[in-house]
Formats: structure tokens, C-alpha cells, sequence
């Protein structure tokens, strides 16, 4: 024991001094920078509305809601005619809202009135924490009031498109509400098989929110570090300080409830219940779009979805978009609302 002393109190110096740097770099970053807040989170919003078109002159075609849902509140862009048909916009994870800010317009001009929500936990919503462990406290977490904030706003059946860990939550959505969504569009969904790759187990796991929140300025270099650099994601150039105030915000909440899609098995990820395994047959159109060379959602998961829809579903289409990543909704808008309006003016 006495020739392991000195190693081991070595080790615990070293990590001591490790834990002390890290949180004295982080106070003195918040200090000096004051990184963020819930008002320089809506300013950074404020920034990437404006380069988008969408200014802060609300009225009848813009405007910003936060609409009661149970016992919280989901921050709402409210874009259109209210009297034309709805379309629901779910984002995907470390998303919100805003990012579907390349497609209001088009939605519009298809003459529908869009509603983009930040779900339970994410953007400018409410921020609970997160108390469970499994997949079905995690859909509860989020599927719960976003039946209570379609029923505050009175929407009864709409046009459904989410995104990724949106896309899921719509698909488990119009499993349990099957008479509401008129038509269902799934742009890269999250969980579709089983088998999740080290890296995507990971970040759900430990996702940038919880690096970004207690990292200080390593954080932040870590998130830039990270951030794509394509002209796609840095126009406008206000996208990324968008982000950052995103992933800075104080609360873990969505982030913690995704975190549950995953578990873990001899340090094998998995998903808990993935969309394969459940799927059911369903009387609505159905439009799955991916990315060609999207990272994180292999395109045979796709396929596989596709697949088993087509024996399910009278009305189901696969659209790949092959020079897009995993958002092609804002890596490629045009040939996106191409696909939107194909799809949309068929099914009116």
C-alpha cells in the first residue's frame, strides 16, 4: 500500500486541480460574459426570425403566443390566415420553433396557417423538470401538454410534420389520436430501429446541452468547435449565437426526457421501444423525407420504415433529398417545399 500512496494521491491532486480549473474558467466566463438568459435567448430568436423575413412588427400574419398547456406554457409562431387550414411544426431535438423559420412562407403561399411550437422543455417553453426513466414517461413528458396546447388553441385536425425526435413523437401522436392529424409528414425520425450507433447513444445520452450548460468557455468552444460550419447553417449568421443560447439555458429538461429513448447494455446504446416495433396500420397519408447523407439516420432505416409503412398505409411516399444532412428542411428548402407541395396540394 505504501508504494501506491503516492501514485494515488497524485491522481486525486490531478483530478482535483482538473475540477477546480474547469469550474473557475466556467464562473469566471459567466462573470465577465454573462452568456445567456431567457432575454438574450429572444433576442437571438428575434435575429434569426429577422434574416428570415419575419420581423418584429406582429399582427394578423406573425406573431409569437404562449398558449396554456396544462399546468405550463409552449412558446408558439403563429404564421398565416387563420381561417386556411393548419399545419403543425414539431421540431426535433436541441431544436425549436424557429429553425422551421425557411418554410413559413412557403406553408403560407400553400395557404395553410402554420403553428410551430416548442415542445415541453425546449426553446422559450416552460422547462419542468423531467422526474422519469422510461420511454413512456418521456412520450407523457411531451406528448401531454402538447395535447393540452392543440386543445387551448382548438385545433382539431391539422396537417402533422416533425423532424427527427419531432418526427417520433408525431408518430406516436397519431397512434394515440388517429382522427386529428390529416396528414402525417416524417422528416428524419429519430429511433426508427433498434440498433443506435455508439455516437448517437452518446448524445442522447450526454447531448450539447449539458457540455454547453456547465462548460463555461470550453463549452462554448466545444459547441463551436462542433457547429457546422456549411454556408446552410451560417446564414443567417445570427444561427449559430442561436444555438448556443439554446443549449445554454440553466434548466435540464428536454434534453434529460430524450435522454430516456436510450438505454444502455454493456456499454452497447439501444433504443427502448423503437418505431419498427410498433408500428400500426393507419388510414392517413404518410410522406417520410431524409437526408442522402444525413449522419445520424442511416438511409436503409429509412428504407426499413418505408417498407413496412407501404403494408400498412394506402397512401405512403419516400423522398430523398441526396445532398442534404439531417435537417433538410433548412439545408434545402426549396427542393423541401418542392416535396410539401407535391404532397400537400395532392392530398387537398
Amino acid at each position: 500500500m505504501g508504494l501506491w500512496f503516492p501514485v494515488i494521491a497524485s491522481v486525486l491532486r490531478f483530478v482535483s486541480n482538473a475540477i477546480l480549473s474547469l469550474e473557475a474558467q466556467r464562473w469566471v466566463f459567466q462573470l465577465l460574459v454573462r452568456p445567456t438568459s431567457v432575454d438574450r435567448l429572444e433576442e437571438a430568436e428575434r435575429r434569426v426570425l429577422r434574416e428570415a423575413g419575419f420581423d418584429d412588427a406582429e399582427g394578423s400574419f406573425f406573431r409569437h403566443e404562449f398558449v396554456p398547456a396544462g399546468d405550463h406554457q409552449l412558446h408558439t409562431i403563429i404564421v398565416g390566415d387563420e381561417r386556411n387550414p393548419p399545419v403543425v411544426l414539431v421540431h426535433g431535438h436541441s431544436m425549436s420553433a424557429a429553425f422551421w423559420c425557411r418554410n413559413f412562407q412557403a406553408l403560407v403561399d400553400l395557404r395553410y396557417c402554420v403553428y410551430a411550437v416548442d415542445l415541453l422543455g425546449w426553446g422559450r417553453s416552460d422547462r419542468p423538470e423531467f422526474t422519469g426513466s422510461s420511454f413512456e414517461d418521456t412520450t407523457a413528458y411531451f406528448l401531454n401538454s402538447f395535447v393540452a396546447w392543440k386543445e387551448s388553441l382548438g385545433l382539431s385536425s391539422f396537417v402533422l410534420i416533425g423532424h427527427s425526435l419531432g418526427a417520433h413523437l408525431c408518430m406516436e401522436f397519431a397512434y394515440r389520436y388517429p382522427s386529428v392529424p390529416s396528414h402525417l409528414i416524417l422528416i428524419a425520425p429519430a429511433a426508427i430501429c433498434r440498433e443506435v450507433s455508439w455516437y448517437r447513444g452518446f448524445y442522447f445520452s450526454l447531448p450539447p446541452q449539458r457540455v454547453t450548460r456547465r462548460g463555461g468557455f470550453l463549452g462554448y468552444l466545444l459547441l463551436f468547435l462542433k457547429y457546422p460550419k456549411t454556408p446552410e447553417y451560417n446564414t443567417p449568421t445570427s444561427l449559430f449565437d442561436y444555438v448556443f443560447h439554446l443549449a445554454s439555458q440553466p434548466s435540464p429538461a428536454g434534453d434529460a426526457a430524450a435522454a430516456a429513448f436510450i438505454e444502455w447494455d454493456n456499454l452497447v446504446p439501444s433504443i427502448k421501444r423503437p418505431l419498427l416495433d410498433r408500428l400500426k396500420p393507419i388510414s392517413i397519408p404518410v410522406t417520410l423525407i431524409g437526408g442522402g447523407r444525413d449522419c445520424l439516420i442511416p438511409m436503409d432505416h429509412l428504407n426499413a420504415l418505408y417498407d413496412s409503412l407501404v403494408t400498412l398505409c394506402d397512401d405512403v411516399s419516400l423522398h430523398m433529398i441526396c445532398e442534404s444532412d439531417h435537417c433538410p428542411m433548412l439545408e434545402h428548402p426549396d427542393v423541401f417545399h418542392e416535396i410539401l407541395e407535391e404532397r400537400l396540394v395532392h392530398a387537398k
